[in-house]
């Protein structure tokens, strides 16, 4: 979605990609908007990061876990899918979904944002893929 500004709205208008090929109709604030939408969404990939987390303790709740991480992820940044992957002898592991843009910083700025997570004990990157 472009983001609000103070200008009057206007009509749905389409827009057209690089190619030619796609057409989308989208409502928008004003012209500038309908640029930043424009290279935002048509001309930007997403990308999936599938992060294992591990807790810092055996006893933590997973679910727990998972509000926790979801709950100050960084902008652009939402969660597509969650499991709980059985490691062995009792022990449990998180296994998220990540969806991002394809924008340079924003990995690294999830990764930060997990060693800051007050119940993660560690995490490790199990795969990056462009979608």
């Amino acid at each position: 979605m472009p983001p609000k500004c103070l200008r009057q709205p206007s009509y749905p208008r389409p827009l057209h990609s690089a190619q030619g090929w796609r057409l989308l109709f989208v409502e928008t604030c004003c012209r500038e908007c309908v640029k930043l939408w424009k290279v935002e969404s048509l001309y930007m990939g997403k990308v999936l990061m599938v992060v294992r987390i591990l807790p810092k303790d055996s006893d933590t709740d997973l679910d727990e876990l998972a509000r926790a991480v979801e709950s100050k992820l960084p902008k652009d940044v939402r969660v597509s899918d969650k499991r709980v992957e059985d490691i062995g002898f009792g022990l449990k592991a998180l296994l998220m979904g990540f969806l991002m843009p394809e924008v340079d910083g924003v990995g690294e700025a999830l990764e930060q944002y997990l060693s800051t997570v007050e119940l993660v004990g560690e995490y490790d990157v199990q795969s990056v893929t462009r979608i």
